[in-house]
């Protein structure tokens, strides 16, 4: 059985562990990285939402994590996590009980942090959809009324051209009858006067 001095000597090294830590407490306070592909699109999971980068969930997670798991979007974000190493599966709380702790309370946030974060991208997928949604039913909305508006003034200027167009008619069979009727005098006349003269012998 290790004695105490061989339990502490068999502990990871304080500074591996403060580095995984201090990226791990940035990611927990501020956002957890998205994963992304070489051209830094957003990967997406079977129902098309957001998919997180790596990051530990358990002290095992923390242990073998040394940034060649995360994508290389997260890694130009962050560089220092070219730096990270693996380190033992026990981070020796006998011998680093501060980090221990650390460690505890920020896996916990981390887990909150990644479920609150996907509900929110959830969230805001829907909206957008929504959203794409409404002004898709807008855009048609508005779309059918310019129709509606030109298909009426196309049937104003029709009754317009049909009123104008029975009013000729209408003129014209008026002229019509005018014209007639002075033919039918003309000739009535023309009739009468030749009832009066005499034939030539």
């Amino acid at each position: 059985m290790k004695d105490e001095t061989n339990q502490r000597d068999d502990a990871p090294p304080r500074s591996d562990l403060i580095a995984k830590l201090e990226v791990l407490e940035v990611w927990a306070a501020r956002e957890i990285p998205w994963l992304r592909d070489a051209k830094g699109v957003y990967a997406r999971d079977a129902e098309g939402e957001r998919v997180l980068d790596f990051f530990p969930t358990r002290d095992i997670h923390f242990a073998n994590w040394d940034g060649t798991q995360n994508c290389e979007a997260t890694k130009v974000l962050y560089p220092q996590l070219e730096r990270l190493k693996k380190t033992r599966r026990r981070t020796a709380p006998e011998s680093h009980p501060d980090l221990q702790s650390r460690l505890d309370d920020v896996l916990k946030a981390l887990r909150a942090k990644a479920i609150t974060q996907l509900e929110t991208a959830n969230k805001t997928t829907q909206i957008a959809e929504l959203e794409s949604s409404v002004s898709f039913w807008q855009s048609l909305a508005q779309k059918q009324e310019q129709e509606i508006v030109a298909l009426r003034e196309r049937m104003s200027k029709t009754e317009r051209e049909l009123r104008e167009a029975k009013a000729a008619v209408k003129g014209n069979k008026v002229e019509w009858t005018r014209v007639t009727a002075e033919k039918d005098a003309k000739i009535a006349s023309l009739t009468e006067l030749l009832s009066k003269i005499s034939p030539i012998r």
